[in-house]
């Protein structure tokens, strides 16, 4: 994967063709910037009151740099680049005021009251986030924080139940600026914490050849069976979400290869993007590195990140062997061969190189064996990506070209943080608004209204709610906005806290391939030269076991190890079963085609495992065991030929 690679923005604009001057300055700034970061996070008790302005300027200095400017004419885009001097400036003028000139009071203000100084700063601040958060990511997340704003100020024209007493510029200001809420925020900690390390170890790994070696290994496991190709998708998507986090990131480093190998071993070119881009998603909510979302989730539930990618496990086996087997039934309809030989690679060839993988041991054992903090596995785990980036011989360089080599990761890394920075950034001005009207625990209280005691019924809201907001937001924001208004009012009607975020942590991760706006799935489209929407209706379908996962282990908790292992293992069991009867019946084909009937006898069956309980488990093997056994009595009695 090119890691460094900048796409346009949503609106349209194309990445902005920097001067050498300009390409010179942003590579510097990334490489002090994150030097700095790792230096405050790791041999300096740095304060949040510190850190944060100083993790804001970095992100916004960097969007000026490298991001897109909007304006056709030569006179348009240099009034832009003089605005955004300013902005800039005035920016920096913040941090030096927080950061040196004023501290003490800055620290002490945030919970009492705000100067005029304070409510300057914050508006010049707010507006340059909201601008490059349009250029970055789009006019959904900036309309939801001007929205909010809107409502604070306006509250009290507004009809009940919603009406409030509503708050004047300065206290919505003020709110903004301080380390509780707003710019400076629980949000900005999180990235500047936890998502900068793993975005730079995503880009050392991808400098050592760790991504490339992924690839090898699933096509050796994966690819002598028939569809190896898309299995070969799965499996490596897998392995590469367990680094990156991140749906698009995973379909543009892995899909480059699977698609176009799929659609050369006979899949149909729309149906090899979906898989793709399904397979990508998964890595979102696959141990040991999630989505960026998964750290706030941490957070939030005041859990250590290690104690939640145990949660995180079962579930994540259930998406991939659903989705495995959805591959394999598939291939198997379409009477798909193996991948030829020469794709197949050689196990004396990955077991020379099983060293690639020390970065994600280093993880693993950091964080789930040692219950270290995430910032501890991931400095440790970008030192051993260095070491062995100079043992690898195909990555293996003289020291002056390494030394390139390795500020090439940094100026990667720092193109890959700066639109999910400006996405929290921003977020956390809708945050700051709800945590300031009550608009969240209006909302929830809403929730248990409509949902009168059902919890499928709110479950289902929840899930509504949360694909919806990720529809037009970036995973970290839909969760962070859903969690604040749904996880609530799921608690309240019995859900376990764990389960209430898993939940919706889930579902802001699928909304990557939920139409009308799908963005790994038009990221995979893109790849296989198809129409999106298409793309992303097929991903929905093969991927709809995942959309059933959720509510597995919402009303099953035990499939989170919540109730200890060994009640997950009797979980698991039927869980495994119930998901691959729901595939039979997307697929429609065992070994013989499945006629309509018995396919909906094969979901309900499916439900009833999914649905943790011996009694359901009890009906829906009853259920799956007389489906398939009619199947095959029919498939017999015709030849194999149904209608």
């Amino acid at each position: 994967m090119d890691m460094g690679q900048t796409p346009a923005s949503p609106d349209g604009l194309k990445p902005e063709k920097r001067t050498p001057v300009t390409e010179f300055i942003a590579r510097a700034v990334a490489i002090a910037g994150i030097l700095w970061h790792l230096y405050a996070l790791c041999f300096t008790a740095t304060a949040p009151s510190i850190l944060r302005p100083w993790h804001v300027m970095f992100i916004l200095f960097l969007g000026f740099l490298i991001g897109p400017k909007p304006g056709k004419t030569r006179g348009t885009r240099a009034i832009v680049w003089i605005l955004d001097a300013v902005f800039i400036a005035g920016v920096f003028a913040s941090t030096i005021f927080i950061v040196f000139m004023d501290q003490q009071g800055f620290v002490m203000r945030a919970a009492l009251f705000h100067n005029d100084t304070d409510i300057i700063f914050s508006i010049i601040t707010t507006i340059f986030v909201l601008e490059m958060t349009r250029r970055m990511l789009g006019w959904p997340l900036v309309i939801l924080a001007l929205l909010s704003i809107a409502y604070a100020y306006f509250g009290d024209i507004i009809p009940p139940p919603f009406k409030i007493f509503s708050y004047d510029i300065d206290a919505i200001f003020g709110q903004l600026y301080g380390t509780g809420d707003g710019l400076f925020g629980m949000m900005v900690g999180i990235c500047s914490t936890y998502i900068l390390p793993f975005i730079f170890l995503g880009a050392i790994m991808d400098m050592c050849g760790t991504g490339n070696y992924f690839v090898r290994v699933a096509s050796f496991f994966a690819g002598r069976s028939r569809g190896g190709p898309g299995k070969v998708a799965v499996i490596s998507s897998a392995l590469f979400g367990t680094i990156s986090g991140a749906g698009a990131a995973n379909v543009v480093a892995t899909g480059t290869f699977t698609i176009p190998l799929m659609k050369r071993t006979g899949y149909e070119p729309r149906f090899a993007c979906a898989v793709e881009a399904v397979a990508s998603i998964g890595g979102q909510i696959t141990p040991p590195v999630m989505a960026s979302a998964a750290f706030l989730a941490a957070d939030l539930m005041g859990i250590p990140y290690g104690q939640l990618i145990t949660y995180a496990i079962i579930p994540a086996v259930l998406y991939y062997v659903s989705l495995y087997i959805t591959l394999d039934l598939e291939a198997g309809r379409l009477k798909m061969k193996p991948s030829p030989a020469e794709d197949l690679g050689s196990g004396s060839e990955l077991l020379k190189n099983v060293y690639l993988l020390i970065p994600l041991f280093i993880i693993i054992y950091e964080l789930v064996i040692m219950n270290h903090s995430p910032l501890r596995a991931a400095v440790f785990a970008i030192i051993g990506g260095l070491v062995i980036s100079q043992v690898n011989s195909g990555t293996r360089l003289a020291p002056l070209a390494y030394l390139r080599r390795v500020g090439q990761a940094f100026y990667n890394a720092a193109k890959i943080l700066t639109p999910i920075g400006a996405a929290f950034i921003c977020a956390s001005i809708v945050v700051a608004m709800l945590n300031l009207t009550g608009l969240g625990i209006k909302f929830s209280s809403l929730i248990l209204s409509a949902a009168k005691g059902h919890l499928v019924f709110a479950l289902f809201l929840t899930m509504v709610i949360t694909i919806l907001l990720g529809m037009g937001l970036p995973v970290a924001a839909s969760y962070v906005v859903a969690a604040s208004v749904c996880a609530p009012s799921l608690v309240q009607l019995g859900i376990p806290l764990v389960a209430a975020h898993m939940f919706i942590l889930h579902f802001a991760s699928l909304s990557g391939i939920t139409p009308p706006v799908a963005l790994c799935a038009y990221a995979a489209a893109g790849i296989g030269e198809e129409k999106p929407l298409p793309v992303a209706v097929t991903a929905c379908r093969i991927g709809l076991c995942a959309f059933f996962v959720p509510y597995a282990f919402a009303l099953g908790p035990s499939l989170l190890l919540l109730n200890g292992f060994g009640s997950a293992m009797l979980a698991i069991i039927p869980a495994l079963a119930g998901a691959i009867a729901v595939v039979m019946c997307v697929i429609g084909w065992i070994i013989y085609p499945i006629p309509w009937y018995l396919r909906m006898t094969l979901l309900f069956g499916g439900l009833c495992m999914l649905y943790v309980g011996l009694v359901s488990d009890l009906v829906g093997f009853a259920v799956m065991a007389v489906s398939l056994a009619a199947h095959f009595l029919l498939a017999r009695h015709t030849n194999g030929f149904l209608l």
